[in-house]
């Protein structure tokens, strides 16, 4: 519990922003996120050459299902 301490809202949102855990970051930004963009690139261009999404998931380290929505456009919409 060493890591917490005591503040208003403001100074724990300047400290979630601060440590990249801000809610709504587009990307890599995202603190949430698990793969970046050269990643995602590079799974839609192994998805569309008939790559199993569930290989790619594997390899990646997330869910068939994210893979999905990646190749599909569904996330990561950001990026070509």
């Amino acid at each position: 519990l060493s890591h917490l301490f005591l503040g208003t809202r403001r100074i724990n949102n300047e400290d979630m922003a601060a440590k990249g855990r801000a809610r709504g970051g587009r990307g890599e930004q995202n603190g949430h996120a698990k793969l970046t963009g050269a990643q995602v690139q590079e799974i839609r261009r192994r998805s569309a050459a008939g790559e199993p999404q569930v290989t790619l998931g594997k390899i990646f380290g997330v869910s068939d299902h994210a893979i999905s929505r990646i190749a599909t456009g569904q996330s990561w919409a950001s990026l070509p």
